[in-house]
């Protein structure tokens, strides 16, 4: 049944133009049989945003909430990406992300003329961390600095920050000060 289920959602999606699909966790050797693989390597790191070596922005953030997850979702379709990143459709993904997430919290930053250029979104479960953040979005690469010299500035609020991957390009141990020392 299960298989059977899975071959009629994947036609589905293919039918409706979709060019790739990405399956949650259920059993490694069930999703084998289909050609699909673990996915990519997960680049997660916990350390004190007060080690990050960046700048702390001059200019203040904007708080964005659940009404802001479209604007989100446009950030991300153009977005900075990597080799093998894909877009998330359909456009609620980022509402429903909002509304499955244990007290999510979203930051960013806009032009002058109101368009959101790079944000972050996550989950601050614990008063004092560790925060973790799930999506560092930004339209060029050097506005992943301005957000993570945010991340730095939240370091008087909270004690620890995870960010479940690491943006394309960036090696996080480099902006870090003693990253060896952050995994004990």
């Amino acid at each position: 049944l299960a298989s059977a289920l899975l071959v009629e959602a994947l036609g589905e999606a293919v039918e409706e133009g979709a060019a790739v699909a990405s399956l949650g966790f259920f059993e490694q050797g069930f999703y084998d049989r289909f050609g699909f693989g673990t996915g990519t390597y997960e680049h997660r790191l916990t350390f004190d945003p007060t080690s990050l070596t960046v700048p702390v922005p001059r200019r203040p953030p904007v708080r964005l909430g659940r009404d802001d997850m479209p604007e989100l979702h446009a950030l991300m379709t153009r977005r900075h990406r990597g080799h093998g990143s894909v877009v998330v459709d359909p456009p609620d993904w980022f509402d429903l992300e909002w509304a499955w997430t244990e007290k999510p919290f979203a930051l960013g930053f806009r032009e002058s003329g109101g368009r959101l250029t790079h944000a972050l979104f996550g989950s601050m479960k614990d008063e004092h961390g560790p925060w973790e953040i799930s999506v560092l979005a930004h339209e060029e690469p050097t506005q992943v600095l301005e957000l993570l010299g945010l991340v730095r500035a939240l370091g008087d609020q909270v004690n620890a920050v995870t960010i479940a991957d690491e943006p394309p390009g960036v090696q996080l141990q480099d902006l870090i000060r003693e990253p060896v020392r952050q995994r004990r």
